[in-house]
């Protein structure tokens, strides 16, 4: 984890899904960095990852290594320094895929490099007013397909993405989300989606 505080969470992960019986196919050692905000897939074999400053170029690279025999891309976007190094901008800060071919962005924040690979790749983008980037309007968890959880209250993403033709599930999300930072695809673990 690039932030100190949570520089003990990957050893317990690990411990649980040694418990459970679930293979770890690789880990990020120090001095590499990655946090899980910091990750998208774009598809199967495609994967994004930013240059933060909780995730570093060593953690990129290590990334690289253990996924290339798996034959997945890497597509790297460097991030803004934003409010600096004491605050948190992940990629998923600006980027929620939704679907195969549809993402929530905030385009101010977004680098230019990186929407430009969205667009060439077809994703329709559904961008965030700037009023409810606050209220983590941006910050959109796919549960299924056509199917998102979002923060309550942000009703002109809610609208646009309804337009798009998604559900909508909403939960007050002022104490749980807004007041710590965390929206719904900060708090979720994986989840085991079934194919159609």
């Amino acid at each position: 984890m690039g932030k100190g505080e949570r520089a003990n969470e990957p050893l317990h992960q690990k411990q649980i899904f040694e418990q459970l019986g679930i293979t770890i196919y690789g880990e990020i050692k120090s001095p590499g960095t990655l946090e899980g905000g910091d990750i998208a897939w774009l598809n199967e074999t495609t994967l994004a990852v930013d240059h933060t400053y909780r995730t570093n170029y060593e953690g990129i690279e290590q990334l690289r290594k253990l996924l290339t025999p798996l034959s997945v891309n890497l597509v790297i976007a460097e991030m803004p320094h934003y409010h600096g190094p004491n605050d948190v901008l992940h990629l998923m800060s600006v980027f929620s895929p939704t679907d195969k071919d549809l993402a929530v962005t905030y385009s101010r924040l977004i680098p230019i490099h990186f929407r430009n690979e969205l667009i060439r790749r077809k994703f329709k983008l559904i961008d965030v007013p700037d009023q409810e980037f606050i209220t983590m309007g941006y910050n959109v968890l796919a549960l299924a397909a056509q199917k998102v959880l979002m923060i309550g209250g942000n009703t002109m993403t809610q609208e646009l993405l309804q337009t798009s033709g998604l559900d909508i599930f909403t939960y007050a999300g002022i104490d749980i989300s807004i007041k710590g930072g965390d929206g719904p695809t900060c708090m979720t673990r994986p989840a085991l989606r079934e194919r159609k």
